[in-house]
Order: C-alpha cells, then structure tokens, then sequence
C-alpha cells in the first residue's frame, strides 16, 4: 500500500472525525506536492542528459568531460562527469579506455 492509499483508508474509517480527516487530507496534499516536486527534477535531469548526449553526437571520435562541457554553455566539467555515467547505464554512451596513464577518458555516442 501507498501512504496516499493508507491516509485515504485511515481518513474513510475515520470519517467522523474532523481532526483525522484534517490531518489525512494534509498528509494527502504534501505527499502529492512532493511527488510533483520529483517528477519536475527526473524531467529536469532527463533534459540535461538529452543535451549532453546531444553534444556527445557531433563528436564523431568520441569526446572528453570537458569538451562537452566546453560546448554546453554554463556547465561545469565536474557536473558532466558525474553525469556521463547515466549515459553509458543507459547504453546512450561508451567509455573508450585511455591508452596512457593520466589520460582523459573519452565517451562516444552510440
């Protein structure tokens, strides 16, 4: 059971206090705010990635964080970094292995 689902069965046996329906209606309406709130950042993330495998495409040979950091205007290498790897989860991208040590790892689109 969701805790919308339990708050609803709670507020429906306990229909003749007001308190308990109160209350349930609140938790109700916070957890439907929260659940709005994360849907809003999974879109927001799943845009970011979009333009990053977007950029990643014009690399023909593949590309490092930082240039595709460099041609997504206002983003920081260390935020495409970390977020590469949701790209190569998702089969989007490939991690091509550095011949040398001390190499920067580049990412082709698939």
């Amino acid at each position: 059971m969701t805790q919308i689902e339990i708050y609803t069965t709670i507020k429906n046996a306990m229909s003749d206090n007001a308190n308990i329906v109160e209350f349930c209606d609140k938790k109700i309406a916070d957890i439907e705010k929260k659940n709005a709130a994360n849907k809003e950042k999974v879109a927001e993330k799943q845009a970011f990635l979009d333009a990053m495998y977007d950029v990643l495409r014009t690399h023909k040979d593949g590309a490092t964080s930082k240039e595709v950091a460099e041609s997504m205007v206002g983003v920081s290498t260390r935020k495409v970094s970390a977020n590469m790897r949701f790209l190569v989860e998702d089969g989007r991208a490939e991690k091509v292995a550095s011949t040398s040590k001390g190499a920067a790892v580049r990412y082709i689109a698939l």
